[in-house]
């Protein structure tokens, strides 16, 4: 992984979770730009602390997301939102979970997330979580889903995020970009193969 130490103000939430016993991990997008090499524009922590607790831990924060678990903590001019641990129910709207669960297990909050290299986690004290081979797969220049592809693809089919996957066969985006990676016109059901860059 390279050399990328988050800000102060990240370090700072970490192990003001941790100091209050509480786990805490920095997830997603964030890891998964250290691992390639990119210094993350934005930083997003996962904690098995209640919404409620990160705000008595952080007076500053903002609940800016309440029904998923999120919380907005501020520190001087600078945000981090922080996620408490969380199952996702069905997707009756293919968008977003019908209901949410908040859970102890880091594994079950990884589960949910789209593709193996966004479900990795990093302790504060620098050590991963990737029980889906996330790190493996960047190294590879491979984009997996987590889980069922079919259902994933299903979810990011009808997400203002992804819209031209509405428009146009998954085979056509050859030269579309994937997180610094490109993926190649060929893809198969279950994994998208791509080149990095």
């Amino acid at each position: 992984m390279a050399r990328i130490t988050p800000p102060k103000y990240v370090r700072q939430v970490l192990l003001g979770l941790q100091a209050r016993e509480y786990r805490a991990y920095l997830v997603g997008g964030c890891v998964r730009d250290m691992i390639i090499g990119i210094t993350p524009n934005d930083w997003d922590i996962c904690t098995s602390a209640l919404p409620k607790e990160v705000m008595e831990i952080f007076p500053t924060s903002r609940p800016t997301g309440l029904k998923h678990g999120t919380v907005t903590v501020v520190i001087g001019s600078h945000s981090v939102e922080v996620t408490t641990f969380r199952a996702d129910g069905a997707y009756s709207d293919h968008r977003r979970p019908d209901s949410i669960s908040f859970v102890t297990d880091l594994t079950a909050d990884l589960s949910r997330r789209d593709f193996t290299m966004n479900a990795v986690a990093l302790s504060p004290d620098g050590l991963t979580v990737d029980p889906f081979g996330g790190i493996e797969d960047i190294r590879l220049g491979i984009v997996r889903c987590v889980g069922e592809p079919e259902l994933r693809f299903e979810e990011l089919i009808s997400t203002p995020i992804l819209p031209l996957l509405r428009k146009r066969p998954l085979q056509r985006l050859s030269r579309r970009n994937v997180c610094g990676m490109n993926l190649k016109k060929r893809c198969s059901p279950t994994t998208l193969n791509a080149s990095v860059r």
